[in-house]
């Protein structure tokens, strides 16, 4: 993946409505470059334990700038609103349904 040009995370998966990234290691100390950049400015720095998130539309246009030496770890991650979107099953098939169920309507 080119992820060190802009793009739109909506425009890579449509369903996408917000984005994360959780940063897993420290810029200058575990690698160098590697800076999160949205178009237009703003930047931000990596630091291990910080979670950055928004909206995957075309209002956050962003890069990741090219890493030019050690390993930047983040775990990124995307997700959407819509129940279409949800998984249909996922670990005992339960697990995202109960979060919606009414308290003492549960099962589990």
């Amino acid at each position: 993946d080119e992820y060190y040009h802009f793009h739109v995370d909506r425009e890579n998966t449509a369903h996408y409505e917000y984005s994360g990234l959780l940063y897993l290691s420290d810029y200058g100390v575990d690698f160098q470059g590697g800076l999160f950049a949205f178009e237009g400015g703003g930047e931000i720095e990596p630091r291990r334990g910080r979670l950055s998130m928004f909206g995957s539309g075309p209002e956050n246009e962003h890069q990741v700038q090219p890493v030019v030496g050690g390993t930047r770890f983040t775990l990124s991650f995307w997700f959407a609103c819509d129940a279409d979107y949800r998984f249909a099953d996922f670990l005992d098939g339960k697990a995202h349904a109960r979060f919606r169920e009414p308290a003492g309507d549960s099962d589990l």
